[in-house]
């Protein structure tokens, strides 16, 4: 079973957009690739993708009734924006 964007952030269901925040950036801070390391870009799209479900009311709410296909939608998401960038970037277009 997949994680939900709650347990990504380590936060319940009923948590502030406060409180997701400040667990984003706490987790974002510990596992962003120039801190942590190539290894951890993986983990960092995953912290990002959660974030960014949940700090929409709307996003949030449809991932209360779909969990595992909003946040593989998002990380998919995150990571095709990643591959544009690095081929912009390749390209000299940047």
């Amino acid at each position: 079973m997949s994680k939900t964007a709650y347990q990504v952030l380590g936060v319940s269901a009923s948590a502030t957009a406060a409180e997701v925040k400040a667990a984003y950036r706490r987790l974002a801070k510990a596992h962003h690739p120039d801190q942590a390391g190539a290894a951890e870009h993986d983990r960092f799209l995953e912290i990002h993708a959660a974030y960014q479900i949940l700090s929409d009311p709307e996003r949030r709410a449809a991932h209360d009734q779909a969990p595992d296909r909003e946040l593989e939608a998002e990380i998919l998401k995150e990571r095709r924006l990643q591959l544009k960038r690095r081929k912009k970037r390749l390209l000299g277009l940047y």
